[in-house]
């Protein structure tokens, strides 16, 4: 039977992960069980449905817009004394579904002219820069970010990831490291984000390095907004403001992980402005 309609307070879908059984030999099979969604606004909508299995990593997010395409992969139910040819003469709306693709409709997120570049002078050293990504149009209200908590003994990574909420309700995002969780979505009471500031842990040569561990922002109406992280470092200076409208844009340098090493995740970031 169908359930009930599950809907994102606000935004859209934007990524999914799928609980799935592992196959069971000569038991009974059931491959995927149910499955996950985020929306735009942070929010995790789920069904009711009996689980077998486990979730696997979350997908990719939509880098802007939403999903709005979906294509499954099913095995048709088996009948005894059917022949494969026969299998797929049937309805397929009591098959099993193996797997999903989902397809993301994107506005072109780079192709805008932008007046300033703000950046800051304590990124951390290793990395390499990722995609600049920007809003659709608009500029940048909200951010959230991606951060590990302190894992004692095991290696810290501190601050993973960096995305912004543009006017639009897009949401952009370059590189992004594996470990943490998002926080939040912190927003600017009126106008936008225009200027930042981060706290980066400076090399611990033979200690466990962090490189950036969080950030702040100020608003085009005065509020400053700081991210929800641990901070073994300090911040820098501020950034310039935007010479006129807000930030619209973000690039991002991210470690890439390496087994049985020290690893930092992200060490710097860069915002774009436009008029």
């Amino acid at each position: 039977m169908w359930s009930n309609i599950m809907t994102c307070p606000q935004g859209n879908l934007i990524s999914f992960s799928l609980n799935v059984e592992a196959p069971m030999g000569m038991g009974d099979d059931t491959a995927a069980n149910n499955i996950q969604f985020s929306c735009t606004d942070g929010t995790i909508v789920k069904n009711k449905a009996k689980e077998w299995g486990k979730y696997g990593d979350w997908s990719k997010r939509c880098p802007a817009g939403g999903i709005c395409g979906i294509q499954t992969k099913v095995e048709p139910v088996q009948e005894p004394g059917k022949s494969e040819a026969e299998y797929f003469k049937m309805d397929l709306s009591n098959s099993i579904v193996i797997f999903l693709i989902f397809s993301c409709c994107v506005w072109d997120t780079e192709s805008r002219s932008y007046n300033a570049i703000l950046t800051v002078s304590n990124g951390g050293k290793w990395g390499d820069w990722g995609k600049e990504e920007f809003c659709p149009e608009g500029y940048a209200r909200a951010f959230s970010i991606k951060a590990q908590k302190k894992q004692g003994i095991k290696d810290d990574t501190g601050l993973n990831g960096i995305r912004l909420e543009c006017e639009s309700g897009a949401v952009i995002e370059s590189t992004v490291g594996k470990e943490g969780k998002w926080s939040r979505i912190k927003r600017c009471p009126e106008g936008n984000l225009n200027s930042f500031t981060l706290n980066v842990e400076p090399p611990k040569g033979a200690g466990d390095d962090t490189a950036a561990n969080n950030i702040q922002f100020t608003c085009t109406d005065g509020t400053v907004l700081k991210g929800e992280a641990k901070e073994w470092g300090k911040y820098g200076d501020w950034s310039k403001h935007c010479p006129a409208g807000g930030i619209c844009g973000i690039q991002t340098k991210v470690e890439a992980p390496k087994k049985a090493a020290d690893n930092t995740g992200l060490n710097d970031v860069q915002f774009y402005c436009c008029e």
